[in-house]
Order: structure tokens, then C-alpha cells, then sequence
């Protein structure tokens, strides 16, 4: 038999922390769209309650306007307690975004098939037996267009789970597969540590509608990720 040229060469990872996934700190469930809004708002307040139980350390956010917002930092914590899964089901599949609490940086997935992918990153792998995603978890890596001009949304969000969900390798999906990880990055990890970015996902979830991340939310993402 032919090999299958679709498939992306790839080797397991010995090393890493976690032999196996810790409990979710939060689930979406992706069933009844109308209620993502209220269930969103949810998961953001797990994720947040999950990053001040493990430390004392905040950071102040200035916001435009003066407005500051007060966001729990985790402590670097290179053991299974540093990490955390976020969790989405639909009842036939699931997703778990894995990530390190400090800094809420994420790391990779495990798909609905079981299998585990982490981002290329300079730091040490931290999944068992994980196989390589072919890109970092930075934005300019995951999108071809500016980060202003990523459309994020309902519809964007529904099609990034079932990209990622039922990813197995394939080399013709590796646009959408870093497309729906940025898209992920936006609602599971920017909205939980920027009230302004979780107030337009509650918004565009709540209308089943979409919009463009736009340069007032990149320079707040920016502006994070630079003093952070």
C-alpha cells in the first residue's frame, strides 16, 4: 500500500510532565448555540477562579480611558500543578486545550481521537507521547492576514472546534488547524485576562455573529503581552 502522503511525519515526545490530562477547569459545551453567551461568561470566570486560587500575584491592566482591570498571575510552576485544560464537548466530540497557568500560555491540544499535539516552542515539551503542531502559539505563526483583520465569531468558533477536534496530522489542514488555534487563543485566553476582549466575545457568542479582532483589541493583546 501507498504511504499516505497527506500525513506530516511525526514523533512522540518521551519527556514531559504529564503522563496523563488533569481534570478540566472549566467545559463548554458546544450544543444550543444560544446559550454560549451565558456559558461563556462561565468558563471565563472558572478560568479566572482557577488562576487567583494559586497565587497573590496580580496585575494591574491600564485599559484606554484610565480603567484598570486586575488580573491574576500564576507563578511559573514547571510541575503537573502548573497546567491546566479547558475543556470543549459536543457530545460527540471533544477538545482539550492544554496550557501552563503562569501567564495562561497555551501549549497544545488533545483531540477527540486521543491523540496530542503541543506547539514548537523553547520550552521543554510538557505532554507524554505529544507530536508536534509545526507551529508556535503566536499570532503572526497561526494567521496569514494582520491580526486586526482575524475574523472572530460564532460561526469562526463552531469550525475551530471541529478543525481541531478531528485533526489526525494532515498536512492539508495545517492553515485551518493554526487558524482555529488562534481563533481559540482569542476567546479562551485573551477575553479571561482582558474584560474587553471577554465583553465582545459575550456580545458576538450572544448575536451568533462575528467581527474582526480590530487595532483597538491588538494593542491591548500587545500591550499584555508586552508587560508581561
Amino acid at each position: 500500500m501507498a504511504p499516505n502522503k497527506g500525513k506530516q511525519k511525526v514523533e512522540e515526545v518521551d519527556t514531559g510532565i504529564l503522563d496523563d490530562i488533569p481534570t478540566p477547569i472549566t467545559t463548554f459545551d458546544m450544543r444550543k448555540p444560544k446559550k454560549f453567551a451565558k456559558r461563556y461568561k462561565k468558563c471565563v470566570e472558572d478560568i479566572r477562579a482557577a488562576m487567583d486560587k494559586d497565587t497573590t500575584v496580580k496585575f494591574t491592566f491600564v485599559m484606554a480611558g484610565g480603567n484598570e482591570v486586575v488580573v491574576p498571575v500564576t507563578p511559573d510552576d514547571k510541575t503537573r500543578q502548573g497546567t491546566c485544560v479547558i475543556r470543549l464537548i459536543d457530545g460527540t466530540k471533544n477538545l482539550d486545550l492544554v496550557a501552563d497557568k503562569y501567564q495562561s500560555w497555551f501549549r497544545g491540544i488533545v483531540t477527540s481521537g486521543g491523540q496530542i499535539y503541543e506547539v514548537d516552542e523553547k520550552l521543554p515539551k510538557i505532554m507524554k507521547k505529544s507530536m508536534s503542531l509545526y507551529t508556535s502559539g503566536i499570532y503572526p505563526k497561526l494567521i496569514d492576514c494582520d491580526l486586526p483583520d482575524l475574523e472572530v465569531g460564532y460561526q469562526q468558533f463552531l469550525n475551530a472546534f471541529h478543525t481541531l477536534a478531528g485533526y489526525r496530522g494532515d498536512v492539508k489542514d495545517s492553515k485551518q488547524v493554526k487558524e482555529a488555534i488562534a481563533i481559540l487563543l482569542i476567546i479562551f485566553f485573551e477575553g479571561p485576562r482582558l474584560l474587553p476582549v471577554e465583553e465582545w466575545m459575550e456580545d458576538l457568542l450572544r448575536r451568533c455573529s462575528s467581527g474582526k479582532v480590530g487595532k483597538i483589541f491588538e494593542k491591548l493583546i500587545s500591550d499584555w503581552c508586552n508587560d508581561c
